[in-house]
């Protein structure tokens, strides 16, 4: 049993939350940057943004960042802790979760984190709240798949600190909506192409990446002539892949009818591996 496979199981046993208090529902609103300061044992604990600290580039003393986020991973340590990696608008960000095994854990969850910052990239978890738990991606094997599929492509391309807003708010946008395509595949399509195009890796350009001929094979998001392209290149509709590389809504991908899903996997290994 592959790994995706293993996450799905995971995800179909994991626990449920479908109470949501009013505090969940505020926490949904995207306010603006804000500084909450409350004495705690004579400690002053300043909570803001994860993007404010970003911007300061400076160190950070007493301070519990807050950190929108969708858990992609999380991996058991020892007995009782995880560790955890969400992706946010500022980047993956790993939490070290100390003896908290709850539904806001589990993969695939939207939630809004607060945490201070620990050694190296492993900050410490302090307490959270779910914003959505996409419980419609366990009614279909199919979704849930899909859905994994696209973490999994985040794990392997993005890294802390690299802020990413706008592929963030695509892969929410695509995570809520992936239950509801009759092809959930097509929209795993449809987001590793848009991620090989933020990442710089998708050439839209007519001529071979070296001599500027006639391309007609692509080797990871590349074009090549039949001189210049790699062992291992292939040859791709290029009319369905610039559709869907321009596409701007998701129900053009869900009316289309693509034969790229296999391409599109091998380039997309090509360009990460």
């Amino acid at each position: 049993m592959d790994r995706v496979s293993l996450v799905c199981l995971s995800l179909r046993n994991a626990p449920k939350r479908t109470r949501t208090s009013n505090h969940l529902v505020r926490s949904q609103v995207l306010y603006p940057i804000e500084l909450s300061v409350r004495n705690q044992s004579r400690l002053a604990i300043i909570v803001v943004d994860l993007k404010e600290i970003v911007a300061q580039n400076e160190p950070v003393v007493t301070k519990l960042i807050r950190c929108e986020g969708v858990v992609l991973q999380s991996l058991p340590f020892k007995e009782r802790d995880l560790i955890v990696t969400l992706f946010s608008s500022e980047g993956l960000v790993k939490l070290f979760v100390r003896g908290k095994r709850s539904a806001l854990m589990t993969p695939l969850t939207r939630g809004e984190f607060h945490f201070s910052l620990g050694r190296s990239d492993l900050n410490q978890f302090k307490e959270g709240s779910i914003l959505a738990q996409h419980l419609s991606l366990r009614e279909r094997i199919e979704s849930l798949e899909s859905a994994c599929h696209m973490a999994e492509a985040l794990l392997r391309t993005q890294l802390p600190g690299k802020s990413a807003p706008d592929l963030y708010a695509l892969f929410v946008h695509l995570l809520g909506s992936i239950s509801k395509a009759s092809e959930p595949k097509d929209v795993v399509l449809l987001f590793r192409l848009k991620l090989l195009m933020h990442e710089g890796s998708l050439q839209l350009s007519e001529g071979c990446a070296i001599c500027e001929k006639e391309a007609t094979k692509r080797y990871g998001g590349e074009r090549f002539c039949e001189l210049h392209a790699p062992r291992g290149a292939i040859e791709v509709d290029e009319r369905q892949l610039r559709a869907l590389a321009h596409v701007r809504s998701l129900s053009a991908v869900v009316l289309g009818t693509w034969t790229l899903h296999d391409a599109v996997d091998t380039l997309f290994k090509q360009a990460t591996d």
